[in-house]
């Protein structure tokens, strides 16, 4: 796609915007070239699909087994062979179930549920390229088909997403941080650095000065930019993503790629996590989302919410004409409906929080009079199903994780629990 920026106003924080003069955009006293603008690809780079329901105890003993035996050679069920491995406690599951030939990673077991009772027991996570080459269709009938095989009486649940542009013609510029409108409280910035490499609420980053930012948590709405052309290496996956990036016709040759081997690709990617998604759904007259195929109609409605809400201006009267171009002018599965995208960010009253300070600490108090384990009293907070009233009385973020609250719980838990131990009141 090539890039024209047109007359644009979209709420009234924002004083002026460039104006649409063939492929160049225009202000009151400046004008900026966009001719070598291209748009590669738009889509989805990550799906995550959440089930709610009963483990199918056959398929979740065959699980056990296995990985317990030592076997090397993968698990089959049905139509698809997965390598099983022991998840991580911060995952919230038990188990991973892996097949990256075909693209999907199944994680097993819910940490916050027991083995017999209902809860979100199943979340798979497609790759880009199973995505690239299915429909929607296609994609939630992978998810019916592997929720089959692993639990009963099942739902879909919950969905999370990466929405990823690819653009050539366009590098970071060197004031992006201080252009860079935004809310979010983290910020991630490296520059200078040849390699790194640790967690920061699940965020890896391994890449060279001025070429990776991320903002905002992991739990929520996330924004990444960086060279998707040094990312691609990193990660073996550069054959995959070329092939994508030679779809697009040369403007100046049509029968040429737009795309040749050399050329700088500059990556936005926003990450909604599960329950930003969900508050959408919640504060959106219109919208409802819990499978990919429902969650495509609102893919570009999210990403031109995502560019507002992280937003780069040129100039303190001016949004830079590259994002105010993406706004307008490129669609991510289809054009955006005509719905007003707002999150819905439910507020506990003073009364709401008084009654869960009751609850815990009268539960507290039975539990360590009759000497129960921490982990045993947090699991029960967990299994509630007041996960949102106990995220507000902590002062977590409704986005937040689960197993976020299950560490603020255990620590609070664990020194509440001391104290009573130690005044006796088991006695």
């Amino acid at each position: 796609m090539h890039a024209e920026v047109k007359n644009w106003v979209r709420s009234g924080d924002r004083k002026a915007v460039f104006s649409n003069r063939g492929y160049r955009a225009r202000g009151d006293r400046e004008a900026i070239d966009l001719s070598d603008l291209r748009l590669l690809h738009a889509g989805v780079d990550t799906f995550k699909q959440l089930f709610r329901g009963f483990l199918n105890p056959g398929s979740y003993e065959l699980v056990s087994a296995h990985h317990d035996s030592g076997l090397q050679y993968p698990i089959v069920f049905g139509d698809y062979a997965f390598k099983v491995t022991r998840a991580g406690a911060k995952s919230g599951f038990q188990w991973i179930l892996r097949n990256l030939d075909i693209g999907v990673v199944v994680m097993l077991k819910s940490f916050y549920a027991e083995a017999d009772a209902e809860g979100t027991h199943l979340k798979i996570e497609y790759s880009p390229h199973l995505i690239e080459r299915s429909d929607p269709t296609d994609i939630d009938n992978h998810s019916l088909a592997i929720a089959s095989m692993f639990l009963t009486e099942f739902r879909f649940s919950d969905i999370a997403a990466h929405i990823a542009v690819d653009l050539k013609g366009w590098v970071i510029p060197d004031n992006f941080e201080s252009h860079l409108i935004t809310k979010a409280r983290r910020h991630y910035g490296f520059s200078g650095i040849n390699e790194l490499n640790f967690d920061i609420n699940a965020v890896a980053v391994k890449y060279g000065e001025k070429e990776s930012f991320t903002f905002g948590r992991s739990g929520s709405l996330q924004f990444c930019v960086y060279d998707n052309t040094k990312e691609m290496q990193q990660r073996d996956k550069a054959a995959f993503w070329q092939s994508i990036w030679r779809r697009t016709p040369g403007v100046e040759d049509p029968f040429e790629p737009e795309y040749q081997d050399g050329d700088t690709v500059t990556r936005l990617e926003l990450r909604f996590h599960h329950s930003v998604i969900q508050q959408f759904c919640k504060g959106t007259n219109g919208m409802a989302a819990t499978n990919f195929s429902q969650l495509v109609l609102h893919l570009t409605g999210l990403f031109q919410y995502g560019l507002d809400n992280f937003r780069l201006h040129h100039s303190r009267n001016y949004i830079d004409p590259v994002w105010q171009w993406m706004l307008e002018d490129v669609p991510v599965y289809g054009p955006a409906r005509p719905l007003i995208y707002r999150r819905d960010y439910k507020s506990e009253s003073a009364s709401s929080r008084r009654n869960v300070a009751f609850w815990l600490g009268n539960a507290m108090r039975l539990f360590a009079r009759q000497s129960f384990t921490v982990d045993h009293v947090v699991n029960y907070f967990m299994h509630s199903g007041l996960l949102q009233e106990l995220k507000a009385y902590c002062g977590i973020p409704p986005s937040a994780s689960d197993s976020e609250l299950f560490m603020v719980l255990h620590e609070c838990v664990r020194r509440r629990m001391e104290e009573h131990q130690l005044n006796g009141v088991h006695h």
